[in-house]
C-alpha cells in the first residue's frame, strides 16, 4: 500500500506494474489489502507513510 501523489492511497500486489485498486483513504486502502492478502498463501500486507517508508507490515 503506498500514498498517490494527490492524497489517496494505491493498493499494488507484489511484483505488479499497477495498482491494484486506489482508495481516497487510507483506512479503506488498508482494508482492501488485508482481504486481498488472506486470499494468498503467505498474504502479507505492507503499509507505506505518506513520505514512502514503511509504516508497518501484517502476516
Amino acid at each position: 500500500m503506498t500514498p498517490r501523489t494527490d492524497g489517496g492511497w494505491n493498493v499494488k500486489e507484489e511484483n505488479a506494474s499497477r495498482a491494484s485498486s486506489s482508495h481516497d483513504t487510507k483506512a479503506e486502502a488498508i482494508a482492501r489489502a488485508k482481504e486481498s492478502a488472506k486470499k494468498q498463501a503467505l498474504g502479507q500486507v505492507i503499509i507505506h507513510k505518506q513520505d514512502g517508508t514503511i509504516q508497518t507490515e501484517h502476516t
